[in-house]
């Protein structure tokens, strides 16, 4: 699904991913699976990605 490819994406530090998804109305705020409740934007910031945390913040990423 769009949300986990986001997620995946976004810890993966792969901005221009990030920028497509959302594009094709990726839910930015969405939380991952079941087993992993994480946003995209704490799954970039937990990898220090700077550069997509702050493309998903300025996109409108709450948590």
């Amino acid at each position: 699904s769009r949300r986990i490819a986001l997620q995946v994406a976004a810890a993966g530090g792969h901005l221009a991913v990030v920028e497509r998804l959302l594009q094709e109305e990726a839910d930015v705020n969405a939380a991952g699976a079941i087993s992993c409740r994480r946003t995209a934007l704490k799954a970039a910031a937990a990898k220090n990605h700077q550069t997509v945390v702050e493309y998903l913040r300025e996109a409108g990423a709450r948590k």
